[in-house]
C-alpha cells in the first residue's frame, strides 16, 4: 500500500482520483485535505510516499503555492496539478525541485498511476544518489585528513631524528679523535655502549613512529599504558650529547606516573620541548629544566616543560606561537615546525597545549592530555 496525500479543494476531482486509482496495483491509498498547512499536520501521522498538490487551493495560489510545498514537503516527491493557464509554471516547478506534473482534464487511470510511481521511483534514486554523494564526501574529507596527517608525521620524523643522529655523530667523532689519540677522555668500552644505546632507543622511536604512521591510515590510534620516567629516560638517551654540551639540568617530578597514550606523540613531546629548552637556553646562567606530571581527574593527565631559558615575548608573539615556520629567535637555528606539529597532533588527540613565558625568565608548556584508548580515531 502506498499513501498519497491529495491537497485538492475540488471534492469532484478529489473522487475523480480514488475512481482511478481503486483496485489498482500497486494499491494507493488517498488522503485528502484543502491547504497545504493542514496537509502538512496531516502528513505527520500519514507519513505520505508522494504528495499531489493543486496550483489554485483556498489560501494559496500559483508561485506560492510551489514554493509553500516544496518548504513543507522538502523530504517527499511532490507533483503539480494545473490547468492549461498554469502550464508554464508547472514546467517551471520541475526545475525547482518538483518531481512532476499532471494537466487537469488529461489525466486518465494510466497516467495517474504512472506518474505517482515515477514520481516515488525518481525520489528514491535521488535520496540514494544524495546519500552516495554524502558518503563521498566524508571518505574525501577523511582522505584529505589522513594525507594531513601522513604530512604532519613525515615532519615529526625528519624533526626527531636530528638530535639523536648529532647526538650518534659526536661520540663516533669524539671515538675517532680519541683513537688517533687526539684527546682521552672517556674509555672506548663506554662510547660505544653510549652508541649503542643512542642508536637502539632511536631505532625504537622511529618504529612508534611508523608504526603511527600505519594506524593513521586504518583511523585507528595504538595507545598503551606509558610510564613517564621510561619515557624521559629514552629521551634523555636520544638527547645526551646536546645534554652533556648545555651543561642543563633536568629534573623531574611524576607525579602522575603513568599514562594511557601513544607512546611516539609523547616521545614527540619531550624531544621537542626539551631540545627547544637547550637551544633557546640563556648565556647568562645554566639551563635549568622541570619536567612534571600531575593528574586533573581519572584519565586526563597534564604535563609541564619549565625552563629559564631565553623566553619568548607573547605579548609580540602569541598568536603566531604555533604557526608553522615561524622563529621567535632569529639568532638561534631550526626550522620553526616542532610546536606546530606537536600542537596538530595533541590537538587532534582531544588535548590543549598552552604557554607561559617571559623574556629573560623563562618559558613554561603545559600540555593536557586525555587518556587516548586504542579504539579511537582521531577527530
Amino acid at each position: 500500500m502506498q499513501n498519497v496525500l491529495l491537497v485538492e479543494d475540488n471534492k469532484a476531482d478529489v473522487r475523480l482520483f480514488q475512481e482511478y486509482l481503486r483496485d489498482q496495483k500497486p494499491s494507493f491509498s488517498i488522503s485528502n485535505t484543502d491547504s497545504l498547512k493542514k496537509a502538512w499536520h496531516l502528513d505527520q501521522s500519514l507519513a505520505s510516499e508522494v504528495i499531489v498538490v493543486d496550483l489554485t487551493l483556498p489560501d494559496t495560489a500559483g508561485e506560492e503555492t510551489v514554493t509553500l510545498a516544496t518548504q513543507y514537503f522538502r523530504d517527499k516527491p511532490i507533483i503539480i496539478l494545473t490547468g492549461l493557464d498554469d502550464l508554464d509554471l508547472a514546467k517551471k516547478s520541475v526545475m525547482n525541485g518538483v518531481q512532476d506534473y499532471l494537466v487537469k482534464g488529461e489525466i486518465n487511470q494510466t497516467s495517474l498511476r504512472r506518474a505517482l510511481q515515477h514520481a516515488i521511483a525518481r525520489h528514491k534514486l535521488l535520496q540514494e544518489n544524495q546519500r552516495e554523494q554524502q558518503t563521498l564526501i566524508q571518505r574525501n574529507e577523511q582522505l584529505q585528513q589522513t594525507n594531513d596527517r601522513l604530512e604532519q608525521f613525515t615532519h615529526m620524523l625528519s624533526h626527531d631524528i636530528r638530535g639523536p643522529i648529532a647526538n650518534i655523530l659526536g661520540l663516533v667523532q669524539l671515538n675517532e679523535m680519541q683513537q688517533t689519540r687526539q684527546i682521552t677522555l672517556t674509555p672506548d668500552v663506554e662510547l660505544m655502549d653510549r652508541i649503542k644505546t643512542t642508536a637502539t632507543t632511536l631505532d625504537r622511536h622511529l618504529n612508534d613512529i611508523l608504526s603511527l604512521l600505519q594506524e593513521q591510515n586504518s583511523w585507528v590510534i595504538q595507545s598503551s599504558l606509558q610510564s613517564w620516567e621510561a619515557l624521559f629516560q629514552e629521551t634523555t638517551v636520544l638527547l645526551d650529547e646536546k645534554i652533556q654540551t648545555s651543561g642543563a639540568s633536568i629534573t623531574t617530578d611524576f607525579s602522575a606516573p603513568e599514562i594511557f597514550y601513544p607512546p611516539s606523540v609523547l616521545k614527540s613531546i619531550l624531544m621537542n620541548l626539551l631540545s627547544n629548552s637547550i637551544k633557546y637556553r640563556s648565556p647568562e646562567r645554566p639551563l635549568q629544566v622541570h619536567v612534571t606530571t600531575s593528574e586533573i581527574n581519572e584519565g586526563v593527565c597534564t604535563l609541564s616543560i619549565i625552563d629559564n631559558g631565553l623566553g619568548i615575548d607573547l605579548k609580540k608573539y602569541r598568536t603566531k606561537l604555533f604557526m608553522p615556520f615561524r622563529r621567535f629567535h632569529p639568532e638561534v637555528e631550526g626550522k620553526g615546525v616542532g610546536l606546530y606539529l606537536i600542537r596538530k597532533i595533541v590537538e587532534d588527540l582531544g588535548g590543549q597545549v598552552s604557554v607561559e613565558s617571559e623574556v629573560n625568565v623563562g618559558t613554561t608548556f603545559t600540555f593536557i592530555l586525555p587518556k587516548v584508548t586504542t579504539d579511537e580515531a582521531p577527530t
